[in-house]
C-alpha cells in the first residue's frame, strides 16, 4: 500500500558541508530519510537515523512543506 507524502524536512549534513538530507513524512505517520544512516543501517528490522529522531522533525511538523499545497 502506498501512503501519501504529507511533509518534507531538509537537514544539513554535519559531516559534509553543503550536503543536505531529506526526511519525508507519510500520511500513516511513518518517516524516511535519504541519508546513509537510514539507507544503509537496519537493526532488528527497524530503520532509523539521527534526522528522523531529531526533535525538530516533530516540533516543526506544522511548518513542513506540504505536498498538498
Amino acid at each position: 500500500m502506498k501512503f501519501e507524502v504529507v511533509a518534507r524536512r531538509m537537514f544539513d549534513s554535519s559531516s559534509s558541508p553543503g550536503k543536505r538530507y531529506e526526511v519525508i513524512i507519510y500520511s500513516n505517520g511513518e518517516m524516511s530519510c535519504d541519508c546513509p544512516g537510514w539507507t544503509k543501517r537496519c537493526k532488528d528490522g527497524v530503520r532509523t537515523c539521527k534526522h528522523v529522531r531529531d526533535p525538530k522533525v516533530y516540533e516543526g511538523a506544522r511548518g513542513f512543506e506540504s505536498e498538498r499545497n
